[in-house]
């Protein structure tokens, strides 16, 4: 994790902040700072996805996740990303980065992240995350979500995340 004092900001901030539900979209806002530039002067886009892991670590705060993978000695790990960029951040601009789960499988959670400035999309991704015990091996989604929010069954996942999924899996083969 190269943003640490952002890490510290937001497990501080989420503390306080509403609980979320296992599907509500959380919301986190940055800016960006000269550490964050390239040398065109707009945020570098590996940035992009070090942002998202705060966006994640807010949510996962925030809806009890956290809490539970700490105690089974689980963590996170990011399977999955994709990114698509629309327009540069550059320095200084406030951002806010939305994170809303859109569902899950046997094995992953899927998840949006959405960068707007003054509620313009700048840049959309996609994440699929895992989580792994410490004593070895995967956990799959379902057996998280039955501690977390048994009643809760998953969304249908959109095409564009099947599509996704079958273009991993040909790239894979």
């Amino acid at each position: 994790m190269n943003l640490l004092f952002r890490l510290l900001r937001v497990v501080l901030a989420a503390r306080f902040r509403p609980h979320a539900g296992f599907l509500e979209e959380t919301s986190v806002f940055f800016r960006v700072w000269p550490t964050d530039l390239d040398a065109l002067w707009h945020m570098n886009n590996g940035k992009y996805c070090s942002i998202m892991d705060l966006g994640r670590v807010d949510m996962m705060i925030r809806n009890g996740i956290a809490r539970l993978i700490m105690a089974q000695d689980w963590y996170p790990v990011i399977a999955g990303e994709w990114i698509r960029f629309k327009s540069s951040l550059t320095p200084f601009t406030r951002f806010e980065l939305r994170t809303q789960p859109i569902g899950w499988d046997d094995k992953s959670f899927y998840l949006r992240q959405t960068f707007l400035v003054k509620g313009r999309i700048v840049a959309v991704g996609l994440v699929r995350a895992r989580f792994l015990a410490k004593a070895g091996g995967p956990v799959d989604a379902p057996t998280i979500v039955a501690r977390i929010a048994p009643e809760i069954q998953s969304p249908p996942l959109p095409d564009y995340v099947r599509d996704w999924q079958a273009a991993e899996e040909h790239l894979s083969a």
